[in-house]
C-alpha cells in the first residue's frame, strides 16, 4: 500500500513540475513490465531447481515463520528430517489442504527446500502464465506507443 501511495505522490509532483501524464503512464507501464519479466524468471528458476529434485514420502508436521522470514511456510517430516516448504503456505482452508494424517509426496531440492503439491501447481502455472503476461504486456505496449507517438 505504502508503494502505491510513494507511486502517486511521485507521479503528482512530476505532473506538477510540468511532464505529459502520457509519459508517466509510460514509465509506469515500464515498472509493471520490469516486474512482470522478473516474476517470469523467478518461475523458470524454480521450475529449474525442480528438475534436480528428488521425490520423497514426507508427513505434514505444523505451519510456522522460519527465522529471518515474514511468511509462514509449511513444516515436513521426512525421515525424522524437518523440511520446509519454498513458498509461504496457503491462508484459506488450511485445515482442507495441509493434513497430518496422511503421508505425502513432495520433492526436495539439494539444499534441502520442499515443495508440495500447491508449490508444484504455483510453479507450473506462473510458469505458463508468467511469460504469457510478459508478451501481452509488451505487445500491448508496443501498440499503445504507436498512438502516443502519432497524437
Amino acid at each position: 500500500m505504502e508503494i502505491i501511495i510513494m507511486t502517486a505522490m511521485v507521479g503528482m509532483l512530476v505532473y506538477i513540475l510540468g511532464v505529459e501524464v502520457a509519459f508517466i503512464l509510460q514509465i509506469l507501464l515500464g515498472i509493471m513490465f520490469v516486474a512482470m519479466v522478473l516474476t517470469a524468471v523467478f518461475f523458470v528458476w524454480t521450475g529449474l531447481t525442480l528438475i534436480g529434485s528428488k521425490r520423497r514420502k514426507a508427513v505434514f508436521d505444523r505451519i510456522d515463520k522460519a527465522e529471518g522470514s515474514p511468511f509462514q511456510t509449511a513444516v515436513y517430516v521426512a525421515g525424522g528430517e524437518e523440511l520446509r516448504n519454498t513458498f509461504p503456505s496457503e491462508m484459506l482452508l488450511r485445515s482442507l489442504l495441509y493434513n497430518k494424517d496422511k503421508p505425502s509426496s513432495v520433492r526436495v531440492t539439494k539444499k534441502g527446500k520442499v515443495y508440495d503439491r500447491y508449490s508444484l501447481i504455483t510453479v507450473v502455472m506462473g510458469n505458463v502464465l508468467a511469460p504469457l503476461s510478459v508478451v501481452g504486456l509488451a505487445a500491448w505496449f508496443s501498440w499503445a506507443n504507436v498512438f502516443i507517438v502519432f497524437k
